[in-house]
């Protein structure tokens, strides 16, 4: 039982440290939260690509080379 008491005071613990976070950032920001600035859309689609695309590529190149494999030989 005392490991689950303790278990159960880090757990209301953490639970009171994330709603004093998140009264911070409703007083610091509102409650629409952050706006978007001009160009951070573009911005966040270009990163996206950026990290996505490579690795797409190469899952794509693996299935190609494993198709290739099979029908040619």
């Amino acid at each position: 039982m005392l490991l689950w008491e303790k278990m159960e005071k880090a757990a209301k613990y953490h639970h009171e440290k994330q709603a004093q976070k998140e009264e911070a950032y409703r007083e610091q920001y509102g409650e629409g939260g952050r706006e978007l600035e001009k160009g951070d859309v573009p911005a966040m689609l270009i990163s996206a690509f950026l990290v996505l695309l490579p690795g797409v590529l190469i899952i794509l190149l693996l299935l190609v080379g494993a198709a290739y494999l099979f029908v040619v030989h």
